[in-house]
């Protein structure tokens, strides 16, 4: 995806607009000149990392004194980081528009929400709802990076229509299954940062999700048609099922 020729005009555009902006801020507080490294800031790696580390920092509340020193509007730059870093987490990794490594990065996860829930679908239907045994926890919860909950955010709004909200510093996105007691049927609450976003049909969105995710054999068979047309590497994805 990254060196598709769409990401690569979205790449330069943004290292022009950084440079540009706060570029002379940049070489101010890491002390060092644009003489010295011309073309530091037109890495755009390298302002990825930088705008990562100062969201954390400027969402932790940390004072952050040498960048305040140099005139810098803080919250200019905060804006400007989510910016570069939603361009990594949402299309550098998945591809403008959305490219088949989203589904790829969510099959595994969505099989285990559904494996999960449907264990605890039975054991209400058999009357034990509040019974807790190892393969049936009341709570799960999955650490992953950005990346992933960009995956789960493109896979949403492709199959329904969800709109993202980026993936800020500390995120959270959670599926909470509920009853109605009117007429028994199950829903699915999805919340994004402790906010509910959507509900579902359990059922419907269950079926429609098993349409267009993939098997382990299909990911594997995918993967390595990828890895043929690219033979000078080798390992060039990786995924974990859990």
């Amino acid at each position: 995806a990254k060196n598709s020729e769409t990401m690569k005009k979205i790449y330069s555009e943004t290292s022009e607009k950084l440079n540009k902006t706060f570029g002379e801020y940049i070489f101010k507080f890491m002390n060092i000149s644009s003489e010295e490294d011309p073309y530091y800031l037109w890495n755009t790696t390298n302002m990825y990392y930088i705008g990562d580390t100062f969201i954390a920092d400027y969402t932790d509340g940390r004072d952050m004194e040498l960048i305040r020193n140099t005139s810098i509007n803080m919250e200019d730059f905060y804006i400007n980081s989510l910016n570069l870093s939603s361009l990594e987490t949402y299309f550098g990794y998945f591809g403008n528009p959305l490219e088949i490594t989203a589904y790829l990065q969510m099959s595994p996860v969505f099989r285990s929400i559904f494996n999960y829930m449907d264990m605890r679908i039975n054991l209400d239907k058999k009357g034990e709802g509040d019974k807790i045994i190892s393969k049936s926890p009341r709570f799960v919860m999955v650490a992953g990076h950005d990346t992933t909950l960009a995956a789960n955010d493109l896979f949403l709004k492709e199959e329904f229509g969800v709109e993202y909200e980026h993936a800020v510093y500390c995120s959270s996105q959670i599926y909470e299954l509920w009853k109605n007691e009117k007429n028994g049927k199950y829903f699915i609450k999805y919340l994004v940062n402790q906010k509910l976003k959507e509900e579902f049909d359990y059922e419907e969105f269950k079926r429609k999700v098993s349409h267009k995710i993939y098997n382990e054999n299909e990911i594997i068979e995918i993967c390595d048609g990828i890895k043929n047309k690219n033979k000078k590497n080798d390992k060039i994805f990786q995924i974990l099922f859990y």
